[in-house]
């Protein structure tokens, strides 16, 4: 009987936020749930439950990749998902810092307890930390189009995201901060690093990007997360190398991605500029992810330059790379650079880089 029935409503514990891997292991098997029933004709509803996170030890990877995939979620839900929280005070003021409430308002993300919604939360828990959201369009150039045009679409998207960036963010900018000067050199590369990668968001995965920015004492972290088609899917778009190259698996996409654009600004240059200001990049899609270091990416970079006419051997780079990591990974990996595959995968691309200032 028409109406009858109620809507299944799927609870997804998203865990303590405090990094992308934690993210998708708690959140994992609810997502597998709730598309297997969708893909079933059902409209089942979503409730969020962030009753685990707690203050100062949420990551702004862990948030943005939280907020990336509920904006794909609500998508296929009929009404706006309800949050269930513990109270407090502290994490509601950073979230209002950092301009959560408004973004998720802004875009019908979540249904809010009445308590939360009509408070008002002050505090500068941490003023230097901001997130942000970047519409996916439907008027994307095609590969087919005129160069300049395709040229033209990328330059004008950059300009808006750096605009936006610096009206919004503009403290996290301030030239001098704990006895660190942040040169406006360094700054220009942070700006035109997010917003390469806020592009390849949209063009490469067909979906909004949200960024989040954290600037602390010693250095920046920028973490820009979608969920759209992962780096497997949208190389196959991608004719940029003399080789086209077919990566079987989400690793070696990963890999391949990270070094097939050579001849303009793209991912690999962005990658470069950060290890050359002693910083690192964590990269991840689906179920694989790098964390690029100095020593990883140089050999890395040794292992492209054979010849002219193959720049990208998948085999070669795997070797190069070195096998996953199982458990936690130990001290020479976290100083040099390494790979891990997750039991669990979570749809999109998720690339986090940290820049050190100088003093």
């Amino acid at each position: 009987m028409a109406g009858s029935s109620h809507a299944v409503t799927i609870p997804i514990n998203v865990g303590p936020l405090n990094g992308v891997p934690s993210f998708c292991f708690h959140t994992a098997q609810s997502l597998k749930r709730f598309s297997k029933l969708y893909n079933e004709g059902k409209r089942p509803q979503v409730e969020w439950d962030l009753r685990n996170v707690e203050f100062r030890h949420m990551s702004m990877a862990g948030l943005a990749a939280f907020i990336a995939t509920a904006y794909r979620m609500r998508k296929f839900t009929t009404e706006a998902p309800f949050i269930r929280l513990s109270w407090n005070p502290q994490v509601f003021s950073f979230w209002e810092d950092i301009s959560l409430f408004k973004v998720t308002r802004e875009h019908d993300l979540f249904k809010w307890p009445e308590a939360v919604s009509d408070g008002s939360w002050f505090g500068d828990t941490n003023p230097n930390t901001e997130l942000l959201l970047f519409d996916y369009s439907d008027a994307l150039p095609d590969r087919s189009d005129d160069l300049q045009y395709w040229k033209d679409w990328k330059d004008s998207v950059r300009q808006r995201f750096k605009d936006v960036l610096f009206l919004k963010c503009g403290r996290l900018f301030k030239s001098q901060s704990h006895g660190r000067y942040f040169s406006e050199k360094l700054r220009d590369q942070v700006a035109i690093a997010s917003s390469e990668l806020v592009v390849n968001c949209m063009l490469w995965g067909r979906s909004a990007a949200v960024v989040g920015l954290q600037r602390t004492s010693a250095g920046i972290t920028v973490a820009v997360c979608d969920s759209g088609r992962g780096f497997h899917s949208s190389l196959y778009d991608q004719h940029s190398s003399k080789q086209i190259v077919y990566p079987e698996n989400n690793l070696e996409a990963l890999i391949v991605g990270s070094l097939i654009n050579t001849r303009e600004y793209g991912l690999r240059r962005v990658i470069g500029t950060v290890m050359r200001n002693g910083g690192k990049v964590l990269m991840s899609s689906f179920d694989a992810e790098i964390h690029w270091k100095e020593a990883l990416w140089n050999e890395v970079q040794l292992a492209t330059v054979k010849t002219d006419e193959h720049p990208i051997d998948i085999e070669f780079l795997k070797k190069t790379v070195g096998k996953p990591v199982t458990g936690s990974p130990s001290e020479y990996d976290r100083e040099n650079g390494f790979c891990r595959i997750w039991k669990y995968g979570l749809r999109g691309a998720r690339i986090a880089f940290e820049l050190p200032i100088p003093r």
